[in-house]
This record gives C-alpha cells, structure tokens and sequence, in this order.
C-alpha cells in the first residue's frame, strides 16, 4: 500500500489558514483589505483582549448577493480575478480566495451583509469552517465580519498567541498602515471599547499622518511627489530631525498595498545619507504608482513581499525624489530649553575679542574668506584655491598615480598682487557665490562656549553655531561643486589592483562590466577568470579602498538596489566626508573671530547648509520669545 495519501478536507484548511492568519493582526489585514476592495469609503475596526476573543470590521461597502455569502467562506472562492491572465495585472488588494476560509476554519465566524438594491440582508454563521445557519435579516449597506474565539480550535497555535496588549499592538500597526495607505477611506478603530484611530477620510495624506502618527510628527515632515521612467511616487518624508533608531517608520505601499521592500528602503536611506546621523533611519510614508503588470504580488501569501521587474527604476524614483525635496526643504532645528525653575542668571558669554589678544592668540588653522567677498592673502587660506587645482592634492594620492585629463585654467588675483592658477570650474563657482550670495547679515557674535559653539545673536533670536560641523558642511560643499564626477576623469594606476572574484561575482561582472567601466574602472579578466585586475579607477576614491568599492558597487547593481550613477555619487560623497572634515577647524580649538564670522556668513547666507556630511545638525535656534518664556518674562 502506498504511503501517498489525500489530506482530509478539514486538515487541508487547518493548514491554509496557517499560511494565511498567524495571529489577530492577520485576520484584521485580511478583513480590511476586503473592505477597501469593496468600494467603501467609511470603516470600523474592532478589537477586544488583543483581538483573541472578539474581532469586528464593519464597512458600508457593495455587500454581497445572499447566493454568494455561503460561497465566500470556501477556499479559492474569489470575485477578484477569473483566469490566469488575471494574475498578470492585478489591481485589488485581495486575489486569492482564501482569507475568509482560512478565518473561518480557525474560529466562529458571523457576516452580515447587504447590497444596496436589496430588500434585505443576509446573515451566516459558522463554526469552525462549518456553516451553522443562513437567514435573512435586516442589515446596512455594506458587510460586517465578526471573529470571535480565535484557534479555540487548534490549541497548538493558540499557545503561541502573545499577550492581549502585544497582539492588539500588532492590529494597531496594521490599522495604522492601512489608514495611510487610503487616506480617502475614514476608518475608525476601537480596542475594548476606547477610540484610538479616527481619520477624516478626505483624501489629504498629512490629515490621515496627523490623525494616525501624531501632531509632532505629522509638522515634522515634507511632502514627497515624483515620477520617472513609469515609476510614480507620492506621500511625505520625515525632515531631517524627524528619524528614528529603527525602520519601523518607513512605511510603503505599492499601489496602495502593504509592502515591505529592501530596494525601497535601501534608495530612502541613501537619499538621506549626509542630512542625518549614519547609525539613524530616515521616516516615511510612500505609495508607489506602478503598472500593475510590472510588479508580482503573488509571491506570498501575507502579499507584503513583492516582485519589481525593473528594480533601479524603482530606486532611482525614490532615490532622487527624496534627495530633490531634502536639498529644496531644510530647516535649522529649534533648541528648547525645558527648565521648570531657572536657576540664577551668571555672565557665560565671553566675547572672543577679549579672550585673547591678536598678539597672545595660539597660532591658527586660517581658513578660506574669499567666498564671502573678502579676497584672502595666500598664507591666510586653509583649503588653497590653488591646492584644489586636481584631485590628488585634495584626495593625497600616492605618488605614481596620474590624473587626467586636467581641467581647463584661468587665472585669479589675490590682494598680495600674485596670481594662482585654479580650474575654471572652481572659479566660477566661487564668483557665483560672491556675487549671489553675499550676506547682508546684521549679527552680532556674542561669544562661544566651550571653543566649540559660537553664539550669534540676531534682532529676535539666537543661533548656536557647531563651528567645526558648519564649517565642515561649507567646505563639503565646495568640493563637490569644484571636482566633477565622470568616466573621464580618472587615476592610472602604476600596479594594477587584483580583485578576486567569486562564481556569483563573475557572472555578475559579464552582465554588469560595461556600467563599471562607465563609473570609471578599467579592469581586465585575469586568464582562468577568477580575478579582475583593475588598472583604472575614479579620481574621487581613494586607491587603497578599490578593492571595495569596486565589489559593492558590482553587488549593489546586481542586487538591483541601484542605479550606476547613483552608486558613483554616493561613493564620490563619502570620499569627500574625509577631506572635509579634516580641513575644518577643530571643536575645542581658539580662533579668531574673524574666520569664525566668516563660517557664520555663509552659513547664514545658504540655506542649504543644516547639517554636517554625517548628518549631525551645525545649529539650533532660540527666538526672544522662548527666552521670554524660560524666564517667566
């Protein structure tokens, strides 16, 4: 005899249901998703203790037709799609036919349900997948779904539930995502009788944010809105004081379905690299407009995992969408002092000018002042317009290493009366900023704390300037403008560099080795093909770090988690953060208040300039009032 068989029809569903309700927060998913693909624009949710013992989604959607409400509790029963083809462009949140069979056959389960021409309702219980009864009664436009007892029926998994408060956090989570993915839908949500969700259900995003995520949230974020090559995003974004430790606040859907996706997260993250900490997570809330035959959501049975057919598409999308809004949108954040009894005033502020005199002063690190308008002798420039005129001075390149080609020249004429030859670039963009962004600032230095923070009083406010962190910024900024990114501009390495390859590599580098080329490697296939000797490298990477660079960079396109021209930006950024950062002046060292003001000036005249290249804010605010207020004025 075999030992082959058939699975009794009852175990058969006990299993599905496993695939498909895990816990509460699944059943409510499944229910909602129901709900919204029913046409409704109003939605109750109800829980009590954690949704283990009764659960209801009440909708005023199109109801059902009293012959199909027996029918909706069977497995593979669906209204949803009708043939194969219909899986290649699914546009409704539900498709499989399996959520109110495998709800049913794991708990007692009641519909009520009516469509709108109907004279009356229809009612149906069941008891563990078992139909109990079906009657008419009296009922409301729409279905209302009500689970009660929940694995009562399968002990096994019953043991696993959490407690009540953790698994009604986890209906919350899913509440909270669904309302934002539908801001137009009000959906109210209620846990043992209390009112903790309510939306307006008018269509506006940052209402549905504030009514879900909070009013300190909501005021902290930017709106978010691009489309490129069929790739459609839209919703907000946490500013760049709105993070968090964690990614649970990075929520996406694609057209308006859950989803939980790495190149989505990968392209935000990377979008915020420089405008927050490293070792922080950026928020947001985007919904993805994609044709819905480019993306397969038929990959598991939660439908949170999705399948692009063009993933650099999506992050390029999402990538320079982000990074647009981050360099038009940046706020210097507030300071708030929280003192419930001011202690009692003492003079702290040491105006610089008396510290030292011009003849005691420790010898200093001067730094550039030409870009505020004032031309600078020689001897007085930190980062030397003329030590800028290539790469390798600003990048140390190691002696043998050749940089071509060298761009174009013209000459500029300091106060000394000598002249110094600077890459035309470089020179237009300092000219540029003479002439469109020379402040006309009215503040006075106050003073600075602990040789790291300069105090900058204004008519009605105060900022406290991070002197190394601004100064840092101001400089990354320079670079960036002043050294162009490009396959033409690359290093000749006089010992190649031999970068070991795996198999997965190697089939990677024969489908991928032309977008290398283009970022500027050269780089030849060693005769057993198991290495690649890299001859060639981009000007902006530093020659000890190709080895890696190189491999990430192939990873990341094979992963589909970037595009070629993203990939070279970000590594010609981080190659940039070191030199930044150690041509800035240094926290806890004294300088005068000239090249302190100067920073100050540019700070104050770019609006860009709010964070440092790690991400770290350079100032915070106080306006007289909040003093006003500290103080009980």
């Amino acid at each position: 005899m075999g030992k082959i068989c058939e699975l009794d029809f009852h175990v058969a569903n006990l299993i599905a249901a496993g695939e498909v309700v895990e816990r509460p927060a699944s059943v409510i998913k499944e229910l909602l998703e129901n709900a919204i693909d029913s046409g409704a624009d109003n939605i109750s949710v109800e829980i009590k203790n954690g949704g283990i013992s009764f659960m209801r989604v009440t909708d005023n959607g199109c109801g059902m037709e009293p012959d199909d409400v027996p029918v909706s509790i069977r497995r593979h029963a669906t209204s949803k799609i009708r043939n194969a083809q219909d899986l290649n462009s699914i546009s409704t949140l539900g498709f499989r036919g399996e959520a109110l069979a495998a709800i049913a056959s794991v708990s007692t389960l009641r519909i009520l349900t009516k469509t709108k021409n109907a004279q009356v309702g229809t009612s149906l219980e069941s008891e563990n997948g078992k139909i109990t009864s079906v009657f008419e009664t009296g009922a409301p436009v729409g279905t209302t779904v009500i689970v009660e007892n929940l694995f009562a029926n399968v002990p096994a998994r019953y043991k696993f539930l959490k407690r009540n408060i953790t698994e009604a956090m986890a209906v919350s989570s899913v509440v909270e995502k669904i309302a934002l993915s539908h801001p137009e839908i009000s959906i109210n949500y209620i846990i043992d009788g209390e009112r903790k969700i309510s939306t307006p259900g008018d269509g506006i995003l940052k209402n549905a944010v504030w009514a879900v995520l909070g009013a300190d949230f909501a005021k902290n974020t930017l709106p978010l809105r691009n489309s490129s090559e069929g790739v459609g995003i839209s919703g907000i974004i946490g500013s760049q004081t709105n993070y968090r430790s964690n990614r649970n606040m990075q929520i996406f859907f694609i057209n308006h379905r859950i989803i939980v996706n790495r190149t989505a997260s990968a392209a935000l993250e990377q979008a915020f690299s420089s405008y927050i900490p490293s070792d922080k997570f950026p928020c947001c809330v985007i919904n993805i407009e994609l044709n819905p035959a480019l993306v397969d959501v038929n990959v598991h049975p939660s439908k949170t995992e999705v399948k692009f057919s063009d993933d650099k598409k999506l992050f390029d999308a999402i990538y320079y969408g982000v990074r647009s809004v981050l360099e038009k949108n940046s706020q210097r954040p507030t300071l708030t002092v929280t003192v419930p009894t001011p202690p009692k005033a003492v003079s702290s502020f040491v105006p610089i000018s008396d510290k030292y005199s011009k003849e005691d002063a420790p010898k200093q690190i001067p730094i550039d002042l030409g870009i505020v308008g004032a031309a600078p002798k020689k001897d007085e420039t930190a980062l030397d317009l003329a030590s800028l005129q290539n790469l390798a001075d600003a990048m140390k390149v190691s002696a043998g290493d050749d940089i071509r080609p060298q761009p174009p020249k013209f000459s500029i004429s300091y106060d000394d009366g000598e002249k110094y030859d600077v890459p035309k670039y470089e020179a237009k963009h300092v000219q540029s900023e003479i002439a469109e962004k020379k402040p006309d600032l009215q503040y006075v230095i106050v003073g600075e704390l602990f040789n790291t923070y300069v105090i900058c009083e204004f008519e009605n406010k105060v900022v406290f300037v991070d002197k190394h962190a601004a100064h840092e910024r101001i400089i990354f900024e320079r670079l960036k403008n002043r050294i162009p990114i490009g396959d033409s501009y690359v290093k000749c390495l006089m010992l190649p560099i031999t970068v070991n390859l795996s198999f997965d590599d190697v089939s990677a580098l024969s489908e991928y080795g032309d977008f290398i080329r283009d970022a500027g490697f050269a780089f030849d296939i060693s005769s057993n093909g198991d290495a690649a000797n890299i001859t060639e490298i981009p000007a902006y990477i530093d020659a000890k770090k190709a080895n890696d660079v190189f491999i990430t960079m192939l990873s990341d396109l094979s992963n589909g988690k970037k595009s070629i021209s993203v990939s070279r930006n970000l590594i010609f950024e981080r190659a940039l953060y070191t030199v930044a950062c150690k041509a800035a002046i240094k926290a806890g060292r004294i300088y005068q208040t000239e090249e302190l003001r100067a920073i100050c000036d540019e700070l104050f005249a770019n609006d860009a300039i709010r964070v440092c290249p790690h991400g770290r804010p350079v100032a915070y605010e106080m306006t007289k009032k909040d003093f006003d207020r500290q103080f009980g004025r």
